[in-house]
């Protein structure tokens, strides 16, 4: 399942990668090489897939940690977004450690494109966000109750309803006139 998540992420960034500039065709190309080598063979895919599986594992247990201690979504929005980047960008962090151990072991060069990478975490980080936040959402169940208007009210609606629209016609023909 977890390298679905991450296969999905690299072909949308690789399919969205701009075909010029020599950024876009390193990334492009990048992508592509690890899709392939990931497919190759029974021992690249089961190093993807423990990339994939650690990944995901590891984001979806610090959004949980993360999202505990704040009561406000929209605090928790926020520290979940200020610890991602600060795991992000540390130089001896677990993602750039695994992302590196990953392009060993798919015999790809050490210089990976950072972009690349960090596009990929970003879009797996957004996607265990949703997916955390839909399931704690409670599930409302909507009700199929039909109101039926009386020929009065119904009358009245499309009264108000006619009024207002051509009133704002009328208004903005005027304007239109004085222009």
């Amino acid at each position: 399942m977890a390298s679905g998540i991450v296969r999905s992420k690299i072909t949308a960034i690789v399919s969205e990668a701009p075909s010029s500039g020599d950024r876009g065709l390193k990334l492009k190309h990048l992508g592509e090489q690890i899709l392939e080598r990931s497919c190759d063979s029974e021992k690249g895919q089961e190093d993807f897939d423990h990339f994939c599986e650690s990944l995901v594992s590891w984001l979806q247990e610090n959004i949980q940690a993360t999202a505990g201690k704040c009561k406000v979504k929209s605090g928790q929005r926020t520290k979940l977004w200020s610890t991602f980047h600060e795991l992000r960008v540390q130089s001896s962090g677990i993602l750039r450690t695994s992302w590196k151990k990953l392009l060993s072991k798919l015999e790809l060069s050490e210089e990976g494109d950072w972009l690349l990478m960090q596009q990929i975490f970003r879009r797996v980080f957004d996607d265990c966000v949703c997916k955390h936040f839909t399931a704690l959402a409670p599930t409302v169940e909507q009700s199929e109750i039909q109101v039926t208007l009386t020929s009065d009210e119904l009358n009245a609606l499309r009264y108000a309803c006619g009024y207002v629209a051509h009133s704002l016609l009328k208004k903005f023909e005027r304007r239109k006139r004085r222009s």
